[in-house]
């Protein structure tokens, strides 16, 4: 399932090995992109968290989804710069 996201993402039927090796704050940079500011905020918040929950490796209510978020809200952040 996370693949299918990163694929719509990109827009792209297969993976390649670059878009594989890419973090999850390059994807989130992709979406927000051609995104408003007023909109960025909530994809940092809403995208990595869809992208943890795909990977059935955390349940909605775990901590580690809030933490993970914050991880990706600091990838955003630095990878702007």
């Amino acid at each position: 399932m996370v693949q299918a996201l990163i694929r719509a993402i990109h827009g792209v039927d297969e993976l390649s090995n670059e878009l594989k090796s890419c973090s999850r704050g390059h994807h989130v940079q992709k979406v927000a992109a051609g995104a408003s500011e007023a909109s960025k905020r909530e994809i940092c918040l809403t995208l990595p968290t869809a992208i943890l929950l795909a990977s059935n490796k955390v349940s909605e209510d775990s901590g580690v989804v809030r933490t993970e978020i914050s991880i990706l809200q600091y990838e955003y952040k630095n990878a702007k710069k």
